[in-house]
């Protein structure tokens, strides 16, 4: 975070307001999000001689791999109130939804790491392309720059995808900015819960043939 501040409020200067703690209320929930499918994606198939050898629920391994980078991501927002109050930044009643917003991200990874986790054990390249489509996600995603910045003609389709829409409920609690259009938060909410139910029905689905192939 120093270095981020270091960089952008110094050396290279960006024409956003704030643009350090705007470019870190992204990143943060990004590392969150791309660390937690990476990982959890090769969660069964790492865990293959532990799940050989006693039985508990198969769900719990990318749960886990989610639960760690949650904690890692919740303390990291800590660590970011200092630098928000050094670039006197007033925090409004929007930081409350905070807690709804981590609990919908949660939902939304943890449906995709449900689907990647017993995919990667059929497909054992899943976890190179799962990186691959991440390093494409990253950009496609508002992280460096703002959403405002798409040009009218693209910005319904670019909002199609969920982290865009995410970062950007991300900076408008943190840095009290405008929420994206009603429209979009329904979006959001219905795909993040569609994600969920279908990860965890693959997973159920799957899990017979998955204890099969590892």
């Amino acid at each position: 975070m120093t270095i981020f501040i270091v960089i952008f409020s110094i050396i290279v200067r960006i024409e956003i307001k704030n643009y350090p703690i705007f470019l870190l209320s992204a990143i943060l929930p990004w590392r969150f999000f791309s660390d937690s499918v990476s990982r959890s994606s090769n969660s069964i198939l790492g865990n293959t001689n532990l799940i050989k050898k006693i039985y508990f629920p198969r769900e719990l391994f990318p749960l886990t791999e989610i639960l760690c980078h949650l904690i890692n991501f919740f303390l990291s927002l800590f660590l970011l109130i200092p630098f928000i109050f050094m670039f006197h930044i007033n925090i409004s009643a929007k930081i409350a939804l905070l807690p709804f917003i981590m609990f919908l991200n949660f939902i939304f990874i943890y449906g995709l790491a449900m689907i990647f986790s017993s995919a990667n054990v059929f497909f054992k390249d899943v976890g190179y392309i799962t990186n691959f489509i991440l390093s494409i996600w990253f950009y496609a995603s508002p992280v460096f720059y703002s959403s405002g910045m798409v040009p009218k003609k693209f910005y319904s389709f670019y909002m199609l995808n969920p982290m865009a829409i995410f970062i950007d409920l991300y900076r408008s609690a943190i840095l009290n900015l405008d929420f994206p259009g009603m429209f979009n938060i329904i979006f959001l909410i219905l795909i993040s819960f569609l994600i969920f139910i279908l990860g965890i029905r693959f997973f159920i689905k799957n899990e017979r043939m998955m204890m099969k192939r590892i």
